[in-house]
Formats: structure tokens, sequence, C-alpha cells
């Protein structure tokens, strides 16, 4: 339901969506989930060159439990681990970015969610969790030694940047029950900030130049992960059949730069020492349904639009992306009172990009990019 899963979600998932909703569980409930991406990007330069880049069902797994003592208790609590971000894309070596971008870039980004919700009366009801944040980086790029030696013919060299970091956040999440068919949701959630430590490794370093330069130094830079905040509207049409709807401010401004910092190397990036990212705020909209089509089968669908947060000025193949309109399908099958599985269906479709300005004049030319997703969750209650 991925215009709606704010809304409608009613499995340990929500210890993280929406924490507030984890008093919809009316009894200890595990779930652990497995999720399945494909993506693929196309480039096309100025002068009809191509480049394509793709990535095959990168594994993705959750894994998510709820505690509520019984049906009629005023607590709940819960504990999730999560993937919400990620990266990992490989450019050709000898392909139009050479020097210009990594060919090889590589971002996880794990949380570690406990939460608890408290039913503060009988039509409203809180949660609060924290993201505790572990996230490594790793990308690699060809250096161009000719800059420094000023001698054209001097060969370029291999570049790896590796470092990890941990962060902490919070959120918070309000369900109000309107009315018997209506209820709305808050969720607020702050940012991230991650420092990234470790090393920085340069290969080929020309004879001339060993004594200037090292093979391995220090690697520091840091990424604010953005906060958000998102209302959400569920309207249950009967005992069968439920809709919801959901906006969502995310403030990706935190995206402003990132800096590169490599220790002794640091000479080497001397004026490009970042960077520059300067990503605007954006938003997503979308809707979505279940219906209990038996007793023991339930179908879902969802859309949602998401607005792309990345300036043309500032546009980098390490990251292509642009508008995205989102499809997904779903349906989970109760085995008995206590097993389900689940199975889901995400189409993304991004805007095809243009990219006429930019400060890299290498950018330039055209983008497609495709994502797919497949998710299959297995959850036990007792």
């Amino acid at each position: 339901m991925v215009g709606s899963n704010i809304a409608l979600s009613r499995d340990p998932s929500v210890g993280r969506l929406n924490p507030a909703s984890m008093l919809d569980i009316d009894r200890t409930t595990l779930q652990f989930s497995l999720t399945g991406l494909y993506g693929k990007t196309d480039y096309e330069s100025p002068t009809g060159v191509r480049n394509s880049v793709k990535r095959e069902w990168i594994p993705a797994p959750a894994f998510h439990l709820v505690h509520r003592s019984s049906a009629d208790s005023k607590w709940a609590c819960g504990l999730g681990i999560n993937a919400p971000f990620g990266l990992a894309l490989e450019w050709p070596r000898e392909g139009s970015f050479k020097y210009t971008a990594p060919y090889e870039s590589d971002l996880k980004y794990i949380t570690f969610n406990p939460a608890i919700a408290y039913q503060a009366s009988d039509a409203v009801s809180i949660g609060f969790g924290l993201d505790i944040a572990y996230s490594s980086l790793n990308f690699k790029q060809d250096y161009p030694w000719a800059l420094v030696t000023m001698d054209p013919t001097t060969p370029g060299g291999g570049a790896e940047f590796d470092g990890d970091g941990w962060g902490l956040g919070a959120y918070l999440g309000v369900n109000v029950q309107l009315a018997e068919k209506h209820r709305l949701s808050l969720v607020a959630r702050l940012p991230v900030e991650i420092e990234y430590s470790g090393d920085y490794n340069v290969q080929e370093i020309p004879a001339d130049l060993g004594g200037a330069f090292s093979p391995e130094s220090d690697f520091d830079t840091d990424i604010t992960y953005p906060g958000s905040i998102a209302l959400a509207y569920k309207y249950e049409h009967s005992d069968r059949l439920r809709f919801g709807f959901q906006y969502e401010w995310i403030q990706n401004s935190t995206h402003d730069d990132i800096p590169i910092s490599v220790g002794v190397n640091q000479p080497l990036y001397t004026g490009n020492d970042r960077l520059i990212l300067d990503w605007q705020d954006s938003y997503s909209v979308g809707l979505g349904g279940e219906w209990d089509a038996t007793d023991k089968l339930t179908l879902r669908a969802g859309y949602l639009f998401s607005e792309s947060p990345i300036r043309e000025i500032t546009y980098t193949p390490a990251i292509p992306s642009s508008d995205r309109n989102m499809f997904s399908v779903g349906a989970t099958y109760e085995f008995n009172d206590q097993v389900s599985l689940s199975v889901s269906y995400i189409q993304t479709i991004f805007d095809d990009t243009e990219i006429e300005t930019n400060l890299q004049p290498a950018f330039l030319g055209d983008y497609e990019v495709n994502w797919q997703a497949v998710t299959t969750s297995l959850t036990y209650r007792w």
C-alpha cells in the first residue's frame, strides 16, 4: 500500500511507520520480511554516447516485533530493524563519467527502532520511537594524475573512499479517531546526522609524486538524512473495505553538500573538497486501499507520487533520480489464527530527465531510470 501505508498498515512494521498504530495489534506479533530490488539506469550524452548501469535483485531484509499483553492493554512496545535508505550503482569504469563521478557507489543505511505506544483516551493513541542508525559508505572513482603532474601522458589512478558511522533520531506518531469510520494520523520524524570516518586509498601514484602523497590516509565526511512530517487519513467503508490517503513533507534540504576530507591527501581535492547537492525540500502524496476478499485473503493496492528534491544544476549520475510514480499491489493469506504470508510488488516509473545545465558539463544528457521491488513477509502471532 505504497500510498497509504501510514494510514492502513496493521502489521508490526508500524513500529517504524507510525508507532501509535501498534495499538491496532491485539497480541504479540513477529514479522520477517525480505525485499528484492531491481534497478536500471540508461544515459545518453549530447553526442549520442550511451552508458547503462543495472543492479539485479539487491536483497533488503527487515525484522519487526510488537508486544501487547492483551487487546485491552493501553500499552504496546516494539522493535524493528530496517533499511529505509540505500544506494548501489556501478557505471562502466571507462564510460562517460570517468574522473568526474564515482564508477561504483555503495551506501548502506540500517536503523534499529525501539518504540512504545500509549492509548491516551478512547479516541487518541500516541507512539514514540528512536532511529538508531548505522551506515556505511563506499565509493570508487578514478583520479586524473595528469592534473597534478601537468603532463597529459600521465595515466590516471584509482581512488577509494570507505567509511562508516552511527547516528540518532526520533519520531512521533499520533492517531485520532474522528468518528466511527474516520481516523487521522500524524507522524513527525527528526533528521539523523551521521559522521563517517574510515580510510582513503589511492593507487598508481606517479613515482615523482611518491613523497608528496600517501597510498592510504584518513577519510571523513558527514550526511544528514532528512526529517519529515506526514498526515494520513483512514476511512473504513465497511468491515472488509478500507481506504487510506497520505501526504508527506520531506526536509531534503538537509542534503546541502557532502564534504570530502582525506587527511594528508587533501591537496588532491583543493577547490573540489565537497560534493555539492543543494537539494530542495520535497513532498509525496498517495492513496491506497485494502479489501478482505475472504476471511483468509486480503488484497491491497496503492499509488504514490514523489517529488524529486534534486536540482538540474547539481544533478549527478551518482544519485540518478527524478519525479517518480509508484504503483503497488499485494496480498496477505491467513493460514490460521497465528500465521500469515504477504507478498507485494512495486513498480516505480521515473520521469525521463534531460540535463541541459549543470555545474559539471560531463553530466549533461538524457537519463532514464526504472526500479522494481518484490517483498515477502511472514508474520507469526501468539
